[in-house]
């Protein structure tokens, strides 16, 4: 064990002039600092294990309703955990295609939900998330909760990495405290997540002192290295605040192949509370560095800043430096709390920590709440170009609570985005939405995938919601994950999971959540038959589009119950196309490749 370095700080100014925020008039300004770099603590796990998950279970789950494999109604109930309470669910989710298979791992607090998906068959597992450890958690945490968890997958390794916390609890002057934590991290052995997993346990007094525990974990990665951070508390305080910072970097070419290494990084800055650092990973296919991108806001608002830690090199190189970068924004502050249709109690507010980001080319995107004009709560989402520090906001006029985002463009250099969100007002129960916003910022059509049906009496949605683009597919297709208020009472939550796919049909650009649609056979010869879920719809348009967006052939326009079952190949060229379904309010429902011989 190496002892504590010390930790020198080499204040450089190195520039200070103003630029043009496209959003405001206002100028702003960046001042850039150098900090020194130092391992804290570079260690060998004491813990790793091995955990085979059996791929038996090749039958739709009881208590999960499936259709086909396109997007999914998780009706498990957050609840009881051995004597503690979860009233929040923190839905995270990726995604990674191989060839025709989709691979999904979706976990919110309290539970993972694994899919290995073809065309025609439906592999999977469900368990609570301290079923799936492998090493049990000590008898002594009766009163305990697994919770803040996140999953991300390296498209280029092709492994799923994933974190979670348990934390035992207790009671001090009749508050609730937490006494201990551990820090549960997962590599994927395979690119199915069904495959075995290897476990790495992190106890709070290996990487913090003895006296804080470990909160609110993120992931992030370079070319050759993972990055977790995650915020410092003291143990056994009601009301706690918070002490300090916790970067964990942990080598690929070690933890992939179950080796135990892992640095604790120690980044000071006198100048900066270092609250909830987010660690950037690339948005498309591939990874940056080496190095890696740390970036937060001030969570208690009424600041225009944003920290931006470049850390240059591999942590494992030995030799890297630390430049930390101020950048001037538009103001922000934290949300008013949410009211909710036909109920007094207002759901809980939020902070203003950054809550998702990716980097594609010199452009960092970031979303973050913050106090709207008009609204209680509303979605900050920002492009920043590294290249000269410009900052620039685009702000979604609508109640909006806990968004996530990822790169949803239709090539590398388009920076559009595509974000989930919660929301709840005054006419509506808390639901869960998605929207896009192109590369002109402007936004685009929002979705409600789940509406909310009754109110939450608990005050409480999540702290984060999940959206993840599956880089192994050219058309931009993401999985989202959040969770809405049901009609059923005995459960505390349902969460949604839905893959959102995007198309472009003569200009014109949708998101739309994919639902149950096939063609039978595909390619198609001769005739050729169309299989979808009738009763969502009044009216259909069915049609035929190709590789630029234009209409080629109609097949069908009217009522969906006089829709005929199959078709004729269409007097048309040899090639590929897509068939495309359109409701009666112009929504793109369905859009399937198919091959015409």
């Amino acid at each position: 064990m190496e002892q504590i370095s010390k930790i020198f700080l080499f204040l450089t100014f190195l520039m200070s002039f103003f630029l043009s925020e496209a959003q405001s008039p206002r100028k702003v300004a960046f001042e850039t600092t150098r900090l020194k770099g130092q391992v804290k603590k570079a260690y060998p796990f004491q813990n790793l294990k091995c955990w085979q998950r059996n791929e038996s279970a090749n039958a739709k789950l009881n208590s999960i309703t499936i259709f086909e494999n396109l997007y999914v109604t998780d009706n498990l109930s957050d609840g009881v955990q051995g004597g503690g309470i979860t009233y929040k669910t923190d839905n995270t989710v990726a995604c990674s295609s191989i060839d025709t298979v989709n691979y999904v791992v979706a976990i919110r607090n309290s539970r993972i939900l694994l899919y290995r998906l073809t065309p025609n068959t439906v592999a999977s597992a469900t368990d609570s998330l301290e079923g799936f450890m492998a090493t049990p958690l000590p008898p002594s945490w009766f009163f305990k909760s697994v919770l803040d968890p996140r999953v991300i997958y390296d498209a280029v390794s092709e492994r799923y990495i994933m974190t979670f916390l348990a934390l035992k609890r207790g009671i001090v002057s009749g508050n609730q405290v937490v006494n201990d934590s551990r820090l549960q991290i997962y590599v994927s052995t395979t690119n199915n997540p069904l495959d075995p997993w290897y476990e790495y346990l992190i106890e709070d007094e290996d990487v913090t002192d003895i006296n804080w525990y470990i909160d609110y974990p993120i992931l992030g990665q370079s070319i050759e290295e993972v990055f977790l951070t995650a915020n410092i508390y003291p143990k056994n305080t009601p009301n706690e605040t918070f002490q300090d910072n916790l970067v964990l970097v942990f080598p690929k070419d070690s933890i992939y192949n179950g080796i135990k290494s892992l640095t604790n990084l120690n980044i000071v800055n006198p100048a900066d509370t270092l609250f909830t650092m987010y660690p950037i990973s690339s948005g498309e296919f591939g990874n940056y560095g080496p190095g890696i991108y740390l970036v937060h806001t001030d969570p208690l608002g009424y600041q225009d800043s944003l920290w931006i830690y470049n850390i240059d090199n591999d942590i494992s190189s030995g030799n890297f430096n630390i430049f930390v970068t101020t950048i001037g924004t538009n103001n922000y502050s934290p949300t008013n709390n949410l009211n909710q249709l036909s109920s007094s109690v207002k759901i809980d507010g939020t902070d203003c920590r950054i809550t998702g980001g990716f980097i594609l080319g010199n452009t960092i995107h970031y979303v973050f709440n913050t106090l709207g004009a008009s609204y209680p709560s509303q979605i900050s989402y920002n492009r920043l170009n590294t290249a000269n520090w410009q900052n620039t906001e685009y702000r979604y006029n609508v109640v909006g609570i806990y968004p996530s985002l990822s790169s949803f463009g239709s090539s590398t250099s388009n920076p559009s985005a595509l974000i989930s969100y919660q929301s709840s007002d005054s006419l509506t129960y808390p639901s869960f939405h998605v929207v896009s916003c192109d590369s002109a910022g402007d936004w685009g059509n929002d979705i409600t995938l789940a509406a909310g049906q009754r109110e939450n009496l608990y005050g409480f949605l999540g702290d984060y919601t999940g959206t993840y683009r599956n880089q192994s597919k050219a058309l931009p297709t993401s999985w989202v994950y959040g969770c809405y208020m049901p009609s059923d009472s005995n459960v505390n939550y349902f969460n949604r999971l839905s893959e959102i796919v995007y198309v472009n049909t003569n200009g014109v650009t949708q998101i739309f959540e994919k639902q149950e649609f096939s063609v039978f056979p595909n390619p198609i010869e001769n005739k050729f038959s169309l299989t979808f879920d009738k009763s969502n719809f009044s009216q259909v348009i069915c049609n035929l589009i190709d590789n630029q967006g234009r209409e080629v052939y109609k097949f069908y326009e009217g009522n969906v119950s006089n829709m005929p079952h199959s078709f004729i190949k269409p007097p048309i060229a040899s090639g590929t196309y897509f068939l495309k379904l359109i409701d009666n309010q112009k929504r793109t429902i369905a859009y399937e490749k198919v091959i015409i011989n």
